[in-house]
């Protein structure tokens, strides 16, 4: 088992919902206290181009929904970013962006830039409606390295 060490990074994958939003209002928190740093990361989901099937119409379909998903979650993300270091003006928050299964791309991301905590929300799912779809965060919790705080929405 790895033995504890100073909070410096701390990693929010946020969807821009009101869960990930308080998620990051917690981890804004922990670095300010601590002298950490937030990094937020936005996972996008879909196939891409070339696995795309069908003519180049289908495909150029595609590329102008993508390019639209991807103006959205860029202002988003930077909204975000704005929220956070007016609670917290000293607070140093980056941003980038990953793609794929989302638990998959959180933990990736957090191995390769030595991250040494996750905040992630979580959308308090329970029951057979967590049964049939799954947590991403019961899945990241499953797979980190590093410990996982999670956060219920603030209507939670």
């Amino acid at each position: 088992m790895r033995a504890p060490r100073d909070l410096r990074r701390i990693l929010v994958p946020t969807d821009f919902s009101p869960s990930s939003q308080s998620a990051a209002d917690h981890a804004g928190l922990l670095a300010d206290r601590f002298g950490a740093t937030v990094a937020l990361l936005h996972v996008g989901t879909g196939a891409a181009a070339s696995e795309t099937t069908g003519g180049s119409a289908l495909q150029e379909v595609y590329h102008k929904a993508r390019e639209e998903q991807r103006r959205h979650s860029t202002r988003a993300m930077n909204a975000e970013k704005q929220r956070i270091e007016a609670a917290w003006p000293d607070l140093e928050v980056t941003t980038d962006f990953a793609n794929g299964a989302a638990h998959d791309a959180i933990c990736g991301w957090a191995d390769a830039h030595d991250v040494d905590m996750i905040v992630m929300g979580t959308q308090g799912r329970s029951g057979l409606s967590w049964f049939m779809i799954g947590s991403t965060a019961d899945r990241v919790i499953r797979a980190s390295k590093v410990p996982v705080l999670t956060v219920r929405g603030p209507n939670r």
